[in-house]
């Protein structure tokens, strides 16, 4: 068979390796909006408020943004790939500094690290690469 008539059968199936990253990311995001539901419960407006907003603010755009990474592997866009690399170099760096104790406690940089190092292998893999390429009709 060639390669426009297996592509005209249906759908492509999933390759785990996709599903992995998928779940990974999403993770991610509901991990985001955890730490912004925190914030939010503990704001104090006398301390600074305008930092304080901000701060929540940011948290929840993130939140959101690393959630339409989600949906975007969920729905296998083209080019969502190059955005879930650099937000899990990102936080990969951010683990990098939480492990020399300059940002949070130690153990935050293993919390950081273990999920962004496993969604980088995982983003970077042939097989996702694959999945995320067009149908050729």
């Amino acid at each position: 068979m060639r390669k426009a008539e297996l592509a005209s059968d249906g759908p492509r199936p999933t390759p785990p390796t996709l599903r992995a990253l998928t779940i990974i990311v999403f993770a991610e995001a509901l991990a985001i909006l955890a730490g912004c539901i925190v914030l939010i419960a503990t704001f104090d407006p006398r301390i600074n408020a305008a930092s304080g907003l901000a701060l929540i603010v940011t948290a929840a755009v993130f939140a959101v943004l690393v959630g339409v990474l989600g949906l975007g592997l969920l729905r296998r866009w083209r080019r969502v790939r190059g955005a879930v690399i650099v937000w899990q170099v990102l936080q990969i760096s951010c683990g990098l500094i939480s492990l020399q104790g300059l940002l949070g406690p130690w153990w935050a940089g293993l919390v950081l690290i273990v999920p962004a190092a496993a969604a980088f292998w995982l983003a970077m893999s042939q097989s996702v690469a694959e999945a995320l390429l067009p149908d050729e009709a």
